[in-house]
């Protein structure tokens, strides 16, 4: 809509000029490739205040209390004595970050060298070039079916 907001119908043209013998292309109106970049820097706007939206959600944990149910069952195997208790988790902050965390901590380069960050970097880099391939091949599809 934003690229083609008149529903413009693209137009076949001979291809013959290029070398292929009875070939044609399929080309929408020249308006409809000049919108292109304005679509381009409406969806960047997009992504920036869906960004801003998500980063003003972002906060620091608060004082949590977990509640932990603790079951017993007796020698005989008749009677269940459950009982529960309630442990408040201090929020993380640097004041409560042992030397043994700060030890287990990975630095950039460090993480470079692990086998689950070239995982996750794999599985966004497939996801980002299914949504590519996607966006590159939609309008070509949906201009298979009439309307």
């Amino acid at each position: 809509a934003i690229v083609n907001p008149n529903r413009l119908s693209p137009t076949e043209e001979d291809n013959s000029g290029d070398g292929a013998h009875g070939s044609t292309m399929t080309l929408f109106p020249e308006e409809v490739y000049d919108r292109f970049p304005f679509m381009l820097q409406t969806l960047a706007l997009i992504y920036l205040c869906l960004q801003l939206i998500g980063a003003i959600c972002v906060r620091s944990p608060s004082n949590k209390v977990a509640e932990i149910e603790h079951c017993m069952i007796d020698v005989d195997g008749d009677e269940e004595t459950c009982s529960q208790q309630k442990i408040h988790l201090p929020p993380l902050n640097s004041s409560n970050i042992t030397e043994e965390d700060k030890e287990d901590a990975v630095a950039i380069w460090g993480a470079l060298k692990t086998r689950t960050f070239w995982n996750l970097w794999i599985c966004m880099v497939l996801s980002a070039s299914a949504g590519l391939n996607v966006v590159t091949v939609y309008k070509i599809y949906g201009n298979t079916f009439d309307t």
